[in-house]
């Protein structure tokens, strides 16, 4: 199966005789921005301030009106979000170079 980068990620940006391939530093960009996303949604929206509440004092929190197994729910949500979609996005691009050659086999031999 051929998967191919699309084709604003290719080439490479050179700096000092070091090349970093677009696809890789979309990849860092990409994590950057779901790490800033997490930080305002942590900090800045009422969601954030529900995990917050109930990972600092369930019970407090309960007691307040806080729907606890829903933001269970939610923040379990998120989490599996985040871990999908970096994933997602590494995996295309070891696969476009495996298609290219440039990694072999992920198993000694």
């Amino acid at each position: 199966m051929q998967v191919y980068s699309p084709s604003f990620l290719a080439g490479k940006w050179t700096v000092n005789d070091v090349d970093f391939l677009w696809s890789r530093v979309f990849v860092i960009g990409f994590a950057v921005f779901i790490i800033w996303g997490t930080h305002l949604l942590m900090t800045k929206t009422s969601l954030g301030l529900l995990i917050r509440a109930v990972m600092q004092n369930r019970q407090m929190a309960a007691c307040m009106g806080v729907k606890t197994q829903r933001v269970n729910m939610l923040t379990f949500a998120f989490g599996s979000g985040l871990a999908d979609s970096p994933a997602r996005s590494s995996a295309r691009s070891v696969m476009s170079a495996r298609a290219s050659g440039r990694i072999t086999s992920s198993t000694p031999s």
